[in-house]
């Protein structure tokens, strides 16, 4: 659905955003995701490739 590029149209959604969920596979191939949450700008596009994240990982 989506491609590794962020479209400039969804900077303003992601701004807005007080939760995320952030995903990856390791070298072995095992899935892992976390919520990261913060107030509305903790995240911030930074080019359509990037997002800088001020927050932390719930644990």
């Amino acid at each position: 659905m989506f491609g590794p590029e962020i479209p400039r149209g969804f900077y303003p959604f992601i701004r807005a955003q007080q939760m995320l969920i952030i995903g990856a596979a390791d070298d072995a191939g095992a899935v892992w995701s976390t919520i990261v949450t913060g107030p509305p700008g903790f995240a911030q596009p930074e080019d359509d490739r990037t997002l800088a994240i001020h927050g932390l990982a719930r644990v």
